[in-house]
């Protein structure tokens, strides 16, 4: 076949033009993140938390029994991590970049099934117009660059309306219906619930859908397979939960916790997910300051379900008592999903786009999408498989989001069944221009630019894009570059400032000022009080503290530096296992003339020390006898 008949092909069908449109894109985007931005070779929050249980998968530790997850009910959606862990088995020293490359395939793959499923729906146009909406999504383009469930989440939500999809005239349907069937369906369903929980709102419709569409006397049979196929990953994620961490959660225990963050009153007074400094966000402190939380009111050892439970009771007993107040953020929260601010988590598209020029290659905006998919299912409303597939989708996420908070990453997701549900309005709006309707083309192009203008209006989210600049900031730490650290967490604090002028000051500027004035200058003074400050707001700071101790011993003040540790065992009693904390007990005693109380701190850190040199008493601790 001539080269140019293979353009042809590929170009004339939109699943095919938009895959490679949303590769090149993706690909190109990604490269650029990888070389410039920091945040993406060293992520951050739930990146890191998703790389380090992919890589204990890869060790062996495939149901979380031990490290990360540690034997208790999962707190993240556990397939992200199972996806990336045979990228990190086969590749430790460039998964990242392993998971970038796959992450562009699945976008392109997501491109091409929003497309095949608008044209099938709608027409060729609505094909074009959807896989090229979902290509250059600013969203999906800029999260494919990082570590991100988002891209996994959109691709099988992509999947699940192209399982709705109409079939073609004359097509069959081959075994169990097919790749338009209720097995389908409930697959994709099923799996999608396993990356982002908010599927199981759409399987009664996609039910349903499948119970019409079958041959009278197999609909109850249609319907029963699509809830069957459904709950198989369910089952196998229950499982899991029961019989590793001993308790009935289905999916995560973190729903109790992520309802709280997104509806109490810090959340309403700083309009995003807040707990107002009484646990962290970074799901590798939220277990232990969620539990600590609530250990006057439940004990320590709560479990997780008991855990999630009481915030999602404390969090309906403040609706109660506010009543005004809950049910006007809930219709903020619902108005925003059509807002122009795309909120951020662990990924900043403001900041990230200073980095990533590269990233303005995607320019189709979520706000733009969104209004014009609602006014796809209001044109199309009468069509019961627009509403109960991609629509049921939709309106699942907005129901979700509405309960808990359109962060960018949670809205992501939906953007494929906007994007059709947007191809279904510029179809009808080019069919009913052409049949010389345009009085009612232009009544529904008014509707969505009022949608669009009802979710720019002011109050917005939060703009957080301190919270950006700060992650960034931490990065340049870590990495050993401390002028543009010290840069960065300057600019977040002067973002932050002007934005929150009578609020407390973020405690990672202090640490990461801390670290910089430590490392960089050798100013253990100016350290130590950065330090202090951190340990204010978060005293069970285990890592700030024993910084503490380290700037004490380098300012020659060994019995305070005793104290400190001390207070740092208290306070979290696991530290007594930790040989950095060890080694700091030997070399404080034996300073302090202790000799002989330093030897068993000694003789267990060098015990326990792996090839971390910090985690090792340095020479002069260690008695002659055992060097």
């Amino acid at each position: 076949m001539p080269f140019s008949a293979v353009l042809r092909r590929t170009f004339c069908a939109p699943r095919r033009g938009v895959a490679a449109l949303a590769l090149a894109v993706r690909a190109a985007a990604s490269a650029q993140a990888f070389a410039r931005n920091p945040v993406v070779r060293t992520p951050q929050l739930d990146g890191m938390y998703y790389l380090q249980w992919a890589r204990e998968i890869a060790a062996g530790d495939v149901l979380g029994r031990s490290g990360l997850v540690g034997g208790e009910p999962l707190f993240l959606n556990p397939l992200y991590a199972y996806l990336i862990a045979p990228l990190a088995a086969l590749f430790p020293s460039h998964v990242i970049a392993g998971v970038l490359m796959l992450q562009a395939v699945l976008g392109a793959a997501t491109a091409a099934l929003a497309a095949a499923a608008a044209e099938r729906f709608f027409g060729r146009l609505a094909g074009w117009t959807a896989g090229v909406s979902v290509a250059l999504s600013t969203a999906l383009v800029h999260l494919d660059g990082h570590l991100s469930v988002s891209g996994l989440g959109a691709f099988l939500v992509a999947g699940a309306i192209f399982s709705a999809a109409p079939r073609r005239d004359g097509e069959r349907a081959g075994r169990l219906g097919g790749g338009h069937g209720p097995v389908a369906s409930g697959l994709w369903l099923g799996i999608g619930a396993l990356a982002r929980p908010i599927a199981p709102l759409a399987v009664p419709f996609f039910a349903w859908l499948h119970a019409r569409r079958a041959a009278p006397g197999h609909r109850v049979r249609a319907a029963l397979l699509v809830v069957a196929v459904f709950a198989a990953p369910a089952v196998l994620s229950l499982a899991r939960n029961a019989a590793v961490g001993g308790e009935a959660v289905v999916y995560t225990a973190a729903s109790g916790a992520n309802i709280y963050l997104g509806n109490g009153p810090a959340a309403r007074t700083y309009r995003t997910m807040s707990s107002g400094g009484r646990f962290r966000f970074s799901p590798f402190d939220m277990h232990d300051d969620a539990r600590r939380y609530m250990a006057p009111r439940l004990g320590i050892d709560a479990t997780w379900s008991e855990i999630s439970a009481a915030f999602t009771r404390d969090t309906v007993e403040d609706s109660v008592a506010h009543p005004a107040a809950a049910l006007g953020f809930l219709a903020q929260k619902a108005r925003w999903f059509l807002s122009p601010m795309e909120v951020p988590s662990s990924a900043s598209l403001s900041v990230d786009r200073e980095l990533v020029p590269l990233l303005r290659l995607a320019f189709v905006p979520t706000w733009l999408l969104a209004a014009l998919g609602l006014l796809g299912l209001v044109v199309h409303g009468r069509r019961r498989d627009v509403l109960f597939g991609p629509g049921s989708l939709v309106l699942a996420h907005i129901a979700v989001l509405t309960l808990v908070f359109p962060l960018s990453h949670y809205r992501s997701p939906a953007l494929p069944g906007l994007a059709v549900l947007a191809g279904g309005s510029v179809a009808w709006g080019v069919a009913a221009w052409r049949a010389r309707r345009r009085a009612l083309v232009i009544v529904a192009a008014a509707a969505a630019l009022a949608l669009a203008g009802l979710g720019a209006l002011p109050p917005q989210p939060a703009r957080q894009r301190h919270t950006g600049m700060f992650v960034l900031a931490a990065c340049y730490r870590d990495a050993g570059r401390y002028d543009e650290a010290e840069t960065w967490v300057r600019r977040a604090d002067a973002e932050f400032r002007a934005a929150w002028p009578q609020e407390p000051d973020v405690v990672a500027y202090w640490s990461i000022l801390g670290d910089v004035f430590f490392s960089r200058d050798g100013r253990f003074d100016r350290a130590l009080d950065a330090y202090r400050r951190v340990l204010e707001r978060e005293p069970y700071a285990a890592g700030i503290r024993l910084n503490v101790v380290v700037c004490l011993m380098e300012l020659d003040r060994w019995q305070a530096s005793l104290e400190e540790l001390r207070e740092l065992v208290r306070l979290d009693p696991s530290q007594k296992a930790n040989p950095a904390v060890l080694a700091r007990f030997g070399e404080a005693l034996t300073r302090l003339g202790r000799v002989g109380e330093a030897r068993p701190y000694v003789i267990e850190a060098l015990r326990r020390a792996g090839d971390d040199p910090r985690e090792r008493p340095r020479d002069w601790a260690v008695p002659r006898d055992l060097r």
